[in-house]
């Protein structure tokens, strides 16, 4: 009976099928280990230096699609540096507890707290968490969205200093079967600083977005006053409650 051999490139052979990288350095790498009959260091430590530089690109990848799917949410919104909301401010309802849908995306609430709501935001691509908070101002109910933790995104320390977690708010409607959630439009807010029609404390960073920098108390007062102007929002995205 042949005894099978376990070889060094048998062994990376199934690591990198294993890591899944892309199916053409897979071919690649697999055709140059076939070739070779025999090992030596040298040519073992060339392909420890090729799964390590793909691993390397692989993981610049992941962050770089974490950071552009962050400025795609923040880009329909309008940034704060201080939330909406106070304490004694916040409501809780149960009824927002569950699983709802829009399309290929998933919202699921969970209670974190007695007044916080951990939302997961899954779709095809990633899975965002957010730690949520509701309030009442002008008539109808907003959410303050906040970053939660995120580990299962890998961004190194160095650009994690670089990068500032900020408030977002967002005006919800919603029933037991149902809810809507409409974000100020950014350009909205542009044409108003620019006509001098508000004053509201903020920064216009440089790539030219604007960035509320006013405290809590300031905040309710702008948003109470544009509660029901259908202009201040970009529109409303729809959710079914499933589960």
């Amino acid at each position: 009976m042949q005894t099978k051999r376990f070889t060094p490139c048998v062994f990376i052979m199934k690591y990198l099928t294993y890591i899944k990288m892309r199916q053409d350095f897979i071919c690649r790498i697999r055709v140059f280990i076939e070739k070779v009959l025999k090992f030596n260091s040298s040519i073992l430590s060339l392909l420890a230096k090729l799964i390590t530089l793909k691993l390397k690109m692989m993981k610049t990848q992941k962050i770089l699609f974490a950071i552009a799917a962050f400025m795609l949410i923040i880009s329909g919104c309008i940034p704060s540096l201080h939330p909406l909301y106070t304490e004694g401010d916040l409501l809780f309802d149960k009824e927002l507890l569950g699983t709802w849908k829009n399309g290929d995306e998933t919202w699921v609430f969970t209670a974190e707290d007695e007044n916080t709501y951990h939302l997961k935001i899954l779709n095809q691509e990633d899975t965002t968490n957010l730690f949520v908070h509701m309030i009442e101002l002008g008539g109808f109910r907003f959410l303050d969205f906040y970053p939660a933790d995120n580990d299962h995104v890998d961004i190194p320390d160095n650009l994690i200093m670089n990068l500032l977690p900020v408030h977002t708010f967002a005006r919800f409607q919603y029933d037991k079967k149902n809810f809507e959630v409409g974000y100020f439009d950014p350009e909205w807010l542009q044409k108003l600083f620019e006509q001098n029609r508000i004053r509201i404390r903020h920064e216009v960073v440089e790539d030219g977005n604007i960035v509320l920098t006013a405290p809590t108390e300031e905040l309710q007062k702008f948003v109470a006053k544009y509660a029901d102007d259908k202009n201040a929002y970009t529109g409303s995205d729809q959710y079914t409650k499933v589960l």
